[in-house]
């Protein structure tokens, strides 16, 4: 139920103008992914909390504005 969820809210969110319905579709799949990802990391105190600053941080260098 929670993967159903997660799927409708980034339908709900992704911009399928920019991204055409395939894209639209891989986007979604992995928004899902990335939450579930997360929640599985949950059960550890502090890791899912240190794996969210840790990897936009790493991310940050490769995503420059044009």
């Amino acid at each position: 139920m929670l993967c159903v969820g997660t799927a409708v809210a980034a339908a709900c969110v992704v911009p399928y103008e920019e991204t055409g319905v395939v894209g639209g579709v891989l986007a979604v799949g992995w928004i899902v992914f990335v939450a579930l990802g997360f929640r599985a990391l949950d059960h550890a105190d502090g890791l899912a909390g240190t794996v969210g600053v840790v990897a936009p941080s790493g991310w940050a260098p490769a995503w420059r504005p044009r």
